[in-house]
């Protein structure tokens, strides 16, 4: 069972803001590659541009189990209205 999906996007501020607005919780749960986190950052790390580009644009909508069909609609709503 899902709590969460991630969707990838170029406008992740624009989608951010509008369920900020709508008060649904969102999150972005990896903001940098693992290879820029403290325990590698310091070392000779690989350079992984997909990575870069991904972790700027992913963020996790809610799709848990206790929610209601109507509010997972609005969640996605309020999501897919940022590209209507």
């Amino acid at each position: 069972m899902f709590h969460q999906y991630t969707i990838a996007t170029d406008r992740r501020d624009e989608v951010e803001q509008a369920l900020a607005a709508a008060e649904i919780g969102y999150g972005v749960y990896y903001p940098e590659g693992t290879h820029l986190q403290a325990p590698y950052r310091d070392g000779d790390h690989a350079h992984l541009p997909v990575t870069d580009r991904v972790t700027k644009q992913v963020l996790s909508i809610p799709t848990r189990p206790d929610l209601e069909e109507s509010e997972l609609e609005f969640v996605i709503e309020t999501a897919a209205g940022v590209f209507r």
